[in-house]
């Protein structure tokens, strides 16, 4: 019987400690009163919580001054402030900061949103917080994401530039004119190379971004989420691994596993699926023109899933995907091994591919006076073939290796860029081959035998390259005639990869993506992409046509093409050479220039 008394008492004690554990931590996170804008009057004052250091919530004073109304749109208004105090007595109202909870008698009135560049004053806006609940009611369709595992959760150049104008960009977070703005997000870029850091940030700071080369580090150590409340430093994790890029603001509400931040948009595209993660203060780098916070970033505890206007919304415990590549790297006897996962998305693909490749191949190259690069990347796609980019670039010292690696740019950006819908990019593979010598050189002249021939007769084609230095030198290729060539006039092209894409209307793999009907199609299109290590042989006739789904028909009638360009659908392309035959040769070098040879068939 005493057993039993005792076992019973245990059990009651037991259950009891349970239910008041488990009614505190609602309590801890539950949310708490607002209070309505209509509320707010001038003079009001109150307290805004943030992170100045390490991962103590802290506070500052505040009072309100006014509020602009319609100052984002119709019924878009916005609370203006004046900070009275500051832990730091540096008084500043850094990056960093967006999304700090702002309270007035213990009611939630909204976050930092809004400063001033060159301000003389820390005069503030804030979001009203009815406007971030407003995010409670959308919903992200066809959202995949899962419930974090236990086992993870403590643990740029001209070209480019030119490539990405008209791509789609974030919204723009900082005024150009020194005026009112939203307060940035940091775009914190980690461990960059010295010699790409201006590139990388010029890259991404063209595409919309506000890029900062980081100040801090890797994860914390910090992993569980008792201690995530609003006021707790916060990241939107864009890549972690050997190449880390986060943005940094504040965590404003909570409810439960539910969160609100930043109180403006992160990059404004609605519904979203990116890691949301912990983050440590350093400190606060005071600035005339614009402050901001230094953080290391924290484990991933959860994902945003809405970036609008007046916010983020998120939710802790649930994972967003993230996509891993690998990057080797060979040189001579040595071979490294990067690995990053990312984010997958419009925004963040193409330059964070780009930004990989140049910081790790910066920090193996840079020995070299001259040398060779060969790249190879295989990106595998969810329910579609993978595809498979080969590129070679040569040149002397490391500049040029920037230049060259904007080509992913272009090779990703109809990926991106169609009106099929956006794949999903399981993985990413890159194998790159670095010699030291400058592998390339310049079509000089050719010669061709015979200059009459008969269909099927095997046409010698003899062409003189001049390298980059050294002695000119000389290759033997040959091309046959179709069987069914009828006579006349033809042109033998000899060709480097831009020539050659030229000629069959895939230029930069961007044109013939208007010419397909499906991701399929057009995954094959890019895979087909001519490589700048080749010579390409072709025997064109003069015969006008068209282009129709990809599809090159040549040789037609007058009366056919008047019909056909008459579809409202199928969209031709007209066309004005006949490719009858195609070969290809890999030199192991760049070749640049091409040459054209006129043959009668008998």
């Amino acid at each position: 019987m005493p057993e039993i008394w005792f076992i019973r008492k245990v059990y009651w004690l037991t259950w009891c400690v349970g239910v008041c554990v488990l009614f505190g931590f609602s309590e801890l996170h539950a949310a708490v009163p607002i209070m309505p804008l209509k509320e707010i009057k001038p003079g009001l004052r109150g307290e805004c919580y943030t992170v100045f250091s390490g991962t103590r919530i802290d506070k500052f004073g505040f009072e309100v001054m006014g509020i602009a109304h319609d100052f984002a749109g119709p019924g878009r208004d916005i609370i203006w402030c004046k900070m009275l105090t500051d832990p730091t007595g540096e008084n500043v109202v850094a990056g960093g900061m967006s999304g700090s909870p702002c309270y007035i008698e213990g009611k939630h009135i909204g976050a930092l949103a809004y400063g001033f560049t060159f301000n003389k004053d820390p005069i503030f806006g804030v979001q009203p917080i009815e406007s971030m609940l407003e995010l409670l009611h959308f919903q992200a369709p066809g959202l995949k994401a899962e419930p974090l595992p236990v086992a993870s959760a403590p643990s740029l150049a001209s070209r480019l530039l030119k490539t990405l104008a008209g791509f789609p960009k974030p919204m723009p977070l900082l005024s150009n004119d020194g005026g009112v703005h939203m307060l940035s997000v940091p775009l914190e870029i980690g461990g960059l190379h010295p010699w790409i850091s201006q590139r990388v940030l010029s890259a991404w700071r063209e595409a919309g971004f506000d890029p900062q080369v980081a100040l801090g580090g890797g994860a914390s150590e910090t992993a569980d989420t008792a201690d995530f409340l609003p006021g707790a430093a916060m990241t939107g994790v864009i890549a972690s691994g050997d190449l880390n890029l986060a943005a940094t603001g504040t965590l404003t509400w909570r409810d439960g596993d539910q969160i609100l931040g930043f109180g403006h948009p992160f990059l404004g595209i609605g519904d979203t699926s990116i890691p949301l993660g912990k983050a440590e203060i350093i400190g606060v780098v005071s600035s005339y023109e614009r402050s901001i916070k230094m953080s290391n970033k924290g484990k991933i505890v959860g994902s945003l899933t809405q970036d609008r206007l007046s916010g983020v919304l998120g939710t802790v415990g649930m994972f967003a995907r993230m996509t891993p590549m690998t990057v080797q790297v060979k040189h001579g006897a040595e071979t490294r091994k990067f690995e990053l996962q990312f984010c997958d998305n419009k925004f963040f693909t193409p330059l964070v591919y780009q930004t990989a490749l140049l910081q790790f191949l910066s920090n193996v190259m840079e020995r070299d006076e001259q040398s060779t690069l060969q790249l190879k990347s295989e990106i595998e796609l969810e329910g579609l073939p993978s595809l498979i980019f080969e590129d070679m670039f040569a040149g002397e010292r490391f500049s040029w290796v920037a230049e060259g690696v904007m080509m992913p740019a272009l090779q990703l950006m109809p990926l991106y860029q169609n009106p099929f819908g956006q794949p999903i990019v399981k993985k990413i593979n890159v194998e790159a081959v670095v010699q030291s010598e400058a592998r390339m050189a310049s079509l000089e002249d050719v010669s061709v035998h015979p200059l009459e021939a008969r269909p099927g007769d095997k046409i010698q084609v003899r062409a003189n390259f001049q390298p980059w230095q050294g002695k000119r030198f000389t290759r033997d290729f040959e091309i046959a005639l179709p069987e069914e060539a009828k006579s006349g006039e033809l042109e033998l092209v000899v060709a480097d990869e831009r020539f050659a894409d030229q000629l069959t209307g895939d230029v930069d793999g961007l044109m013939s993506q208007f010419q397909v009907v499906d991701l399929r199609q057009l995954v094959t299109v890019l895979n087909r992409r001519h490589t700048n290590n080749s010579l390409y042989l072709f025997l064109v006739k003069k015969s006008p046509g068209l282009s129709i789904q990809n599809q090159r028909l040549t040789s037609l009638p007058s009366s056919v093409r008047r019909l056909l360009n008459e579809s409202p659908i199928d969209r031709p392309i007209p066309l004005q050479d006949s490719v009858l035959a195609e070969a290809v040769f890999d030199l192991g070098m760049v070749i640049e220039g091409n040459r054209t040879t006129k043959i009668v068939i008998k």
